[in-house]
């Protein structure tokens, strides 16, 4: 008798395999001690190199800017060295006059001051109106020229003189220049507005012109002129005493050194005239122009003192401005030119 089969086996485990175990379940990469050991130092240093390699580019550039900057700057000295050495050996400076002009004149008369009647100061207005009426300084006046050694040679202010002086009333060599020569300048008298020295307080060396006589070297002037006088007429004026020539003391300047000058002109006579400074460094010799007109111009002018003008030109009582009056009211102070080359310290 054979034996029945066994029962089928129910579910779950019928036909179905039994279950496998499940894998691990992954852990994130960030979450992976193991990785994270690993790919710290990785990281650090590769930040290090990345940030090593940006320094290292930044000073390479800074380098590059340096060295072109700096050949750039040293392009420029050359330049300059090149340009001093072809050029002037100094430079010559303006400054403010500490003695400025008592009168003026005008060679034509003047009818109608216009905007001066009301103009009270010496500004750039009132200089453009004496300049438009070529106005001379009468007798006297000064200029103040700073002269700068510009090389790294020993430069020597060796001296000043008169050049092309015309003083057309003075001296005739012929009957013919006599007849030709120009009137003297008797077209407006100008008593000029006040105004105050530069008031600087510089060091400096006083150095004059007598313009309308034959010698045409300058000279030394005496310290404290020019001062006030009065004559033997009893007229009120003014006295400059010119000394030794300049040419006996020389000026010696190192690179940046720097000399100031007063240079005044006087004149009994109309004259116009320009001035030259000569000055040597190394084996240069040269005759240099200066601007010592008393508006800054090369070729100066100045007038000697007449005794008559046509129309003269004063500031009003009130100090409100310019304004005619009289010719005959007008009057010029006396200058009296003497010389002292042979007294110590002249």
């Amino acid at each position: 008798m054979t034996s029945a089969p066994p029962p089928p086996v129910p579910p779950p485990y019928g036909d179905v395999p039994p279950p496998q175990a499940l894998p691990p379940a992954r852990v994130p990469w960030y979450r992976n001690s193991t990785i994270i050991a690993a790919l710290i130092p990785t990281v650090i240093f590769g930040g290090i190199t990345v940030w090593q390699n940006g320094q290292n580019n930044e000073s390479n550039a800074k380098s590059a800017d340096m060295a072109s900057s700096g050949e750039a700057r040293e392009k420029r000295d050359e330049d300059k060295e090149k340009a001093i050495a072809a050029g002037p050996p100094v430079s010559i400076t303006a400054g403010e006059s500490e003695w400025l002009p008592v009168q003026y004149v005008f060679p034509q008369p003047t009818r109608n001051l216009g905007e001066m009647d009301g103009h009270a100061k010496w500004d750039a207005k009132y200089g453009e109106w004496l300049r438009k009426n070529q106005a001379r300084p009468i007798g006297l006046y000064s200029v103040r020229l700073t002269i700068a050694a510009l090389r790294d040679e020993t430069t020597i202010i060796q001296d000043f003189k008169l050049k092309d002086r015309d003083c057309p009333n003075t001296v005739h060599n012929t009957v013919e220049d006599a007849l030709n020569a120009p009137p003297n300048i008797h077209g407006t008298l100008v008593d000029p507005l006040p105004v105050g020295g530069s008031g600087e307080d510089v060091q400096r060396t006083v150095i004059g012109f007598e313009v309308s006589q034959y010698d045409t070297v300058a000279r030394s002037v005496w310290k404290g002129y020019p001062e006030p006088i009065t004559s033997d007429t009893g007229m009120t004026g003014y006295e400059i005493k010119f000394g030794k020539r300049v040419s006996e003391r020389p000026v010696v300047l190192e690179q940046k050194d720097a000399r100031t000058f007063d240079i005044y002109f006087a004149s009994g006579a109309d004259c116009t005239f320009g001035v030259e400074v000569n000055v040597t460094s190394g084996s240069d010799d040269v005759w240099i122009p200066l601007k010592v007109g008393a508006f800054g111009q090369l070729r100066a002018s100045i007038g000697g003192g007449h005794s008559s003008y046509e129309t003269f030109a004063r500031p009003k009582p009130s100090g409100r401005g310019m304004e005619l009056a009289n010719p005959k009211e007008g009057y010029v102070p006396v200058i009296e030119v003497t010389g002292d080359d042979v007294s110590p310290g002249a």
